[in-house]
């Protein structure tokens, strides 16, 4: 047999619908939450709403960037570690968080 190399990549487009209710994995495999919905600025960026438990054990949301995504299956598994990511917070990004939750987040 010769030699075979396996080889995975994300689409160039992910379907909505491939991605919502999955869990989100951070790069050292620990569980974040399961993404409800996504997002996108006046900029064009594109981020996934993550409903999640602080560590009070209270339900909140944080929105995830589409560019952390590593690989998409089973589960949405990410390039970045958790505590990398909610370093990166800044103002504008909480209030966006608010604005987010209270106009797509559905029960």
């Amino acid at each position: 047999m010769g030699d075979f190399t396996a080889k995975l990549e994300l689409p160039e487009f992910i379907p909505k619908e491939m991605i919502l209710g999955k869990y989100v994995l951070d790069s050292e495999v620990r569980k974040i939450g399961i993404i409800k919905d996504w997002t996108y600025s006046t900029d064009g960026k594109i981020k996934m709403i993550v409903k999640t438990r602080n560590l009070k054990n209270k339900t909140t949301i944080i929105l995830i960037p589409f560019s952390h995504i590593e690989r998409v299956g089973q589960f949405v598994l990410l390039k970045t570690k958790v505590i990398e990511f909610m370093q990166k917070k800044s103002p504008k990004h909480s209030s966006q968080k608010n604005e987010v939750k209270k106009a797509t987040v559905k029960k």
